[in-house]
């Protein structure tokens, strides 16, 4: 009976070995091993939430940069300033080249509209109807710098021709100090 007890015994004494371990260490630890656990999982579901925001950021990222580069690109195009007595040479060089009496070129107050400034411009011409919608084309071709927004075409009552009544407007940037003081507030 000896021989099996010695060979049963250090098995029996790892079990007893194991129990006691677990009664004065682990079982204490259990519920702070399951809280690292539980918190472990949990970190890897945000970890996984953050990966994915980061593919979308970059496609954000992508985007804001793609956006900054079309307003860069609008920026360039409009002046800082605007040039209307250039406008108005413009517009009175291609009246006179078409016959149309230029009668009139009234600019009014500048309107700010986001990044850039609307001078809205009134203006008479005179002449004959071609003369007149070839002048409304050819406003086309100023870089859309100036526009017409509105007109009025109107038979002249004494004599013949036509008379166009527009309104125009030109555009140019946000002077650089109230961008940024526009930033600032």
């Amino acid at each position: 009976m000896k021989p099996i007890l010695f060979k049963c015994a250090p098995a029996l004494f790892m079990i007893a070995f194991v129990a006691f371990m677990w009664l004065v260490w682990l079982a204490p630890n259990y519920d702070s091993l399951k809280q690292m656990d539980d918190e472990e999982h949990r970190l890897e579901e945000k970890l996984a939430a953050y990966k994915r925001k980061a593919v979308q950021l970059e496609k954000w990222s992508q985007a804001m940069e793609n956006r900054e580069k079309k307003s860069a690109f609008q920026s360039r195009l409009l002046p800082d300033e605007p040039n209307l007595i250039g406008l108005m040479a413009t517009f009175a060089r291609q009246a006179a080249d078409r016959g149309l009496v230029f009668s009139a070129f009234t600019p009014a107050d500048p309107e700010p509209r986001g990044f850039y400034i609307a001078t809205p411009i009134d203006a008479e011409f005179a002449g004959r109807l071609n003369d007149l919608v070839g002048l409304i084309t050819a406003s086309l071709d100023f870089s859309g710098l100036a526009v017409f927004t509105e007109y009025t075409l109107k038979k002249i009552p004494t004599g013949s021709g036509f008379r166009l009544d527009g309104h125009l407007e030109t555009y140019h940037l946000v002077p650089e100090k109230i961008r940024k003081k526009k930033k600032r507030k």
